[in-house]
Parts: C-alpha cells; structure tokens; sequence
C-alpha cells in the first residue's frame, strides 16, 4: 500500500524546495479551493508563484489557473 499522509520529514523537504522561491514574496492572495486545498498567490518584484497545499496529503507551486 502507498503512502498516503505527508510526515515532517516530507514537510522539511517541500520546504526546502519552495524556500529559494518564495524568500522575499509576499502573500497576494490566499484562495480556499475546497476544505482542505489552498491556493497561495504569492509575488516579488513581478515574479508571481503560486503554492497548492492540501493539508497534509501535498504542497508544492504550481502554474494553476482559475
């Protein structure tokens, strides 16, 4: 059976990851897609990114489009 539920050491690392990126962002915009998704917008210096997270299953940017 697969792994299902993210655990710290899965957090660190999408951490790790997205850190590079999103240092000195600020937060535009936070969208609730569903109970447990979020859609966080963020932007620096006209540099957007936006960060998908779902609670405790993934978090990771992403080129969503509304």
């Amino acid at each position: 059976m697969g792994k299902t539920r993210m655990t710290v050491l899965d957090v660190k690392a999408g951490v790790s990851s997205l850190r590079t990126q999103l240092l000195g962002s600020r937060v535009a915009n936070v969208y609730d897609i569903d109970p447990k998704t979020y859609l966080i917008k963020t932007a620096k210096a006209g540099d957007k990114t936006m960060v998908l997270l779902e609670s405790g299953i993934r978090i990771h940017s992403t080129a969503y489009m509304r």
